[in-house]
């Protein structure tokens, strides 16, 4: 059996995750959302929707028996103190958070919607690295062809899309004119020369993902940055974001865990 066939997702609501949370006696879960606290009436619709998808079922002797596939993500949530938060920033679609983890021939990525959870069980480094391309849009992936510094990325680049996107909603000059916008201030004030200011710029207008991996961990660490346009791809660390490969970077992904 191959590793894809072997890949498995489950989808559960943040009020479902709530009432499992509350079965196990639980008080917080690790995933980069928040699981709101549940009204009466709002734990009455989770237990109906999670009895109704086989989750749980009744039990004589002990009120509910919990789904062992839901059990066991539910605890491994309510243990966990160490994985990887992605602050992942798109484009052309809504930012999102994930959660990644990690344990013995298994690895879990949370994918968190405002109202819901996507985990993805994933039995090797392969299928993670597929998940994960298939995750943050990426296609075939190649390095990137220069270095850049980049001080504060994620902040720099939403900007810059922010500053594109009002230049295009005003039909004003074209934006690669725009040197009143605050990523380009932002640029000459970290010390760049205005050459290179102006092509990190232009690099920065190319990208069309962001992503950060932050360790959530007592130890903490250094975040990881994933910068793509698409078909290249740059990671860094410090604000040095350097040419790299896919490979490259599930490897150094997968170091941090």
């Amino acid at each position: 059996m191959t590793s894809k066939s072997l890949s498995f997702s489950l989808t559960l609501s943040t009020t479902e995750l709530g009432w499992l949370a509350g079965a196990f006696s639980l008080t917080r879960l690790a995933l980069p959302i928040v699981i709101p606290l549940l009204s009466e009436d709002a734990l009455r619709r989770a237990q109906e929707s999670l009895a109704m998808r086989g989750l749980i079922r009744r039990d004589p002797g002990t009120g509910w028996q919990t789904d062992r596939l839901a059990a066991f993500l539910v605890q491994w949530l309510g243990a966990g103190e160490r994985y990887l938060r992605l602050d992942v920033d798109r484009r052309e679609e809504k930012s999102l958070q994930a959660g990644l983890y990690a344990r013995p021939r298994l690895f879990l990525l949370a994918e968190c919607a405002p109202e819901q959870v996507t985990f993805f069980f994933l039995p090797d480094e392969k299928s993670l690295a597929d998940q994960l391309a298939a995750f943050l849009s990426l296609k075939l992936v190649r390095c990137g062809e220069r270095e850049f510094t980049l001080p504060q990325p994620r902040e720099l680049v939403r900007a810059t899309w922010q500053d594109v996107g009002d230049a295009l909603s005003r039909r004003a000059e074209p934006v690669e004119a725009q040197s009143k916008g605050s990523a380009r201030r932002a640029l000459t004030h970290s010390g760049l020369s205005k050459q290179d200011a102006a092509s990190t710029l232009a690099w920065i207008q190319s990208l069309k993902n962001i992503v950060t991996f932050s360790h959530i961990s007592p130890e903490g660490g250094e975040p990881l940055v994933l910068c793509s346009d698409g078909s290249a791809l740059w990671a860094g660390a410090s604000g040095k974001f350097v040419p790299c490969s896919w490979k490259d970077a599930v490897r150094q992904v997968l170091e941090m865990l």
